[in-house]
């Protein structure tokens, strides 16, 4: 029974750490996009999601939905942060 709880504390400690990743990788795409429309890191979230906005419609003008679908998810996640209580 012991050997079986330490094995859940270890997958719940490797999802933890998945997910921190994930969210850490998303933030930085993020803020590289917004760099890449002059809006320094650590801006006004309404600047950083119009940054996000313009990256995809630049996008979708270049014919290129693949990554303006996951543009898209990144304003999706970054509205969602903006609204969440810590």
């Amino acid at each position: 029974m012991y050997v079986c709880v330490q094995n859940q504390r270890k997958a719940s400690a490797a999802a933890g750490t998945s997910f921190e990743a994930k969210e850490s990788s998303l933030a930085e795409e993020c803020d590289a996009i917004c760099r890449l429309h002059g809006v320094p890191v650590g801006a006004p979230l309404p600047a950083q999601l119009k940054a996000i906005d313009t990256e995809y419609h630049q996008l979708l003008d270049k014919g290129q939905s693949a990554k303006a679908d996951h543009v898209q998810v990144l304003f999706a996640w970054k509205s969602k942060m903006a609204t969440q209580v810590f």
